[in-house]
C-alpha cells in the first residue's frame, strides 16, 4: 500500500473510530482479531496508539513512519492470533506497548542485550569470571553473615513461595527506553527485599545511583554481580534522594554519590549453584534472587499471562536480568518460577512473569539455571516464617 492509499484508509479509520477521546471505545485490545478489513485494523491501531501515547509527525514523513508501524502492528496481530490459538503454549500474548516494534528494534531500544554463555565465551564472560575472582578474594568479609541462613533443609522446602505476600517486594520498576539498566534494577530489588526482611521496612532504593556511579556498563546492560560488588563497597541511597533519570535520557547521569546518604548496605553476595533447580529453590525460599535468562523472543516481549515454556529460546543466550520472588504450581499442575520484570507494571501479570520449572533441561527454561543467579548477604539475617499451602507455618531458616 502506498502512503497516499494508506492515508485514505487512515482517514476512514479515524472517522469510524470517532474523536481521539473516543477512539478506545468499543475497540477490544485484549481480544483483537487479525482478519479484519484495513479500516477495522486501522481503527484498532488508532485505539492502541491512543492507549500507549504514540504520536506521529504531520506530513509525509509522519505518514511514512505510521505506515511502517501499522505494518509491524499487523504482523504482531497475526503472531498473537496464531500463538494464542495454539493450545500447546502455556501462556498468552497480547497487544502491549511493544506491539509496533520488530524484535530487532525491541533489542536496539535497550530492553534486552545479547549475552552468550558457556562454550561461546565473550568479553563479558571473561569479565564475569574476573568478578568472581574478586569476590573470592573478599570472602573474609562474609564472615559477618549468619551462616545458619544458608542451610534451609532441602526436604523441608515449602511448595509455594511468594515474597510479595510478606510485603518485602517493591512494585515492578520501569527501566525505560534506551537504557538497559536491568542488571542494576535486579540487584537493587534484591537488596531492597533483604533489607525489608531484616528490618521490617520496605523502601525503594536508588537504581540511578548504581547506574551512574558504578563506572560499569551504565545503560548498556551487564551482570547483577557487578551491581552487588558496587553496593558492597558503597551502600545504597533511597530513590527519593537519588531519583531515576537514565530511563528518560537514555544515558547515565552525573554521579553525585558523596552527597547522598547511604541507607542500605550489604556484606557480600553469593552465586547460586548452577544447573541445580533445588539450589535455586533454596535460595528463593530465603529471599528474592537476581536472575538472568533469555528474553529476546517475541513471545516474551508480548507476554500477557500464564507460564512460559520457552519453546523459542536459544540454548546459549542470556540477555536480561530480573528479580525472582517465588515459585509454585498452577491449577493445571505446571510448576513455575515467579519473576518480577523491569518493564513496568502494565507488562505481563502486573509486571511479573511465570516461567516453567521442573523440566529436564540442564540450564532450565530460557537458561534460567545459568551461573549468573545471585543474592545479596547482610549480617545476622533473621529467621522468617511463611504460610504453606496447607496453612501450616514453617521457618525458612534453620534455628
Amino acid at each position: 500500500m502506498t502512503v497516499a492509499s494508506w492515508a485514505a484508509v487512515a482517514a476512514a479509520g479515524a472517522a469510524a473510530a470517532g474523536s481521539t477521546q473516543q477512539r478506545g471505545a468499543g475497540v477490544d485490545l485484549e481480544a483483537p482479531a487479525a482478519g479484519g478489513s484495513e479500516i477495522e485494523l486501522m481503527t484498532l491501531f488508532d485505539a492502541w496508539n491512543h492507549k500507549y501515547g504514540r504520536r506521529y509527525a504531520a506530513g509525509e514523513e509522519g505518514s511514512t513512519e505510521k505506515l511502517k508501524r501499522f505494518s509491524i502492528f499487523k504482523d504482531t496481530l497475526a503472531f498473537i492470533e496464531a500463538h494464542n490459538s495454539d493450545k500447546s503454549n502455556g501462556h498468552t500474548v497480547s497487544l502491549n506497548e511493544f506491539a509496533d516494534l520488530t524484535i530487532e528494534e525491541f533489542r536496539e531500544m535497550g530492553y534486552v542485550q545479547a549475552r552468550i554463555f558457556p562454550g561461546n565465551r565473550t568479553a563479558l564472560e571473561v569479565e564475569a569470571d574476573q568478578a568472581r575472582a574478586l569476590r573470592a578474594q573478599s570472602q573474609s568479609q562474609l564472615a559477618q553473615y549468619d551462616d545458619t541462613a544458608s542451610h534451609v533443609l532441602r526436604d523441608s522446602l515449602p511448595d509455594f513461595v511468594d515474597w510479595r505476600q510478606h510485603g518485602v517486594v517493591t512494585p515492578a520498576f520501569t527501566q525505560g527506553v534506551n537504557c538497559d539498566s536491568c542488571w542494576a534494577v535486579a540487584a537493587v530489588g534484591a537488596v531492597e527485599s533483604l533489607y525489608a526482611i531484616n528490618t521490617g521496612s520496605l523502601l525503594r532504593a536508588s537504581v540511578e545511583q548504581v547506574v551512574s556511579c558504578s563506572a560499569y556498563n551504565g545503560c548498556s546492560g551487564g551482570w547483577p554481580s557487578r551491581a552487588f560488588d558496587w553496593i558492597q563497597r558503597n551502600g545504597l541511597a533511597l530513590e527519593i534522594d537519588y531519583p531515576y533519570t537514565s530511563g528518560v535520557t537514555g544515558k547515565p547521569g552525573r554521579c553525585r554519590n558523596p552527597q547522598t546518604p547511604v541507607i542500605m548496605q550489604i556484606s557480600g553476595h553469593q552465586a547460586v549453584k548452577w544447573h541445580d533447580e533445588q539450589a535455586l529453590m533454596e535460595a528463593v525460599a530465603r529471599q528474592p534472587v537476581a536472575v538472568a535468562m533469555q528474553c529476546f523472543t517475541k513471545e516474551f516481549a508480548l507476554y500477557k499471562t500464564g507460564v512460559i515454556t520457552g519453546k523459542d529460546c536459544s540454548p546459549l543466550t542470556l540477555d536480561h536480568a530480573m528479580l525472582m520472588v517465588g515459585y509454585g504450581t498452577d491449577a493445571d499442575g505446571v510448576a513455575y518460577w515467579l519473576i518480577q520484570n523491569s518493564w513496568g507494571p502494565s507488562w505481563g501479570e502486573d509486571g511479573y512473569v511465570r516461567v516453567q520449572r521442573g523440566i529436564s533441561l540442564p540450564f532450565g527454561v530460557c537458561n534460567i539455571l545459568s551461573r549468573n543467579n545471585e543474592y545479596p548477604i547482610m549480617p545476622a539475617l533473621a529467621p522468617l516464617s511463611i504460610t504453606l499451602r496447607d496453612n501450616s507455618s514453617q521457618s525458612l531458616i534453620d534455628a
